[in-house]
């Protein structure tokens, strides 16, 4: 008896395993596809209800915007990440010549260290700006969503 406990018990933690790689492996696949979308997304909305979603964006995550005055172009002040890292966002839009428009949420994290000089660090926010389109075109958000689905469904399967 107490080798089959013990036979069972591995066999789970096998099984805990597998599914954890295979679950970790279609968000990587389901995120991967996301970000590429996101690089050359283009807004068909009127880029006014754009804009202000956008600015919403940053409200709703906590963060006080502060206007640049040029353009379609605001920063953030710095808002805490945890209680070692801050982040502030520069939230750039483009009106395009065809009326379409592309709004880039990029974003510098500083980290301190404990006793270690600061670290910053700067990225595309391909998540901020996936939630704008589930917001703003929602039906084009559900076409992404099912679409990165399909893809990472794909990929985990012929691994």
């Amino acid at each position: 008896m107490r080798k089959t406990s013990v036979l069972l018990m591995c066999l789970l933690l096998c099984m805990a395993c597998v599914c954890g790689c295979a679950s970790m492996k279609y968000t990587s696949y389901h995120d991967q596809y996301i970000t590429n979308q996101m690089k050359s997304y283009t807004f068909t909305t009127d880029f006014a209800k754009v804009w202000a979603t956008a600015r919403q964006i940053l409200f709703s995550a906590g963060y006080v915007v502060r206007d640049s005055g040029n353009g379609y172009t605001v920063e953030t002040e710095w808002g805490a990440i945890d209680e070692r890292t801050s982040r502030r966002y520069l939230v750039t839009g483009y009106i395009n010549s065809d009326n379409t428009s592309t709004v880039h949420f990029d974003y510098v994290d500083q980290s301190q260290g404990y006793g270690a000089a600061p670290h910053m660090e700067s990225k595309r926010d391909y998540v901020m700006e996936y939630e704008l389109v589930k917001r703003v075109e929602h039906d084009r958000w559900q076409e992404i969503e099912k679409a990165a689905k399909a893809y990472a469904n794909q990929k985990v399967a012929s691994k």
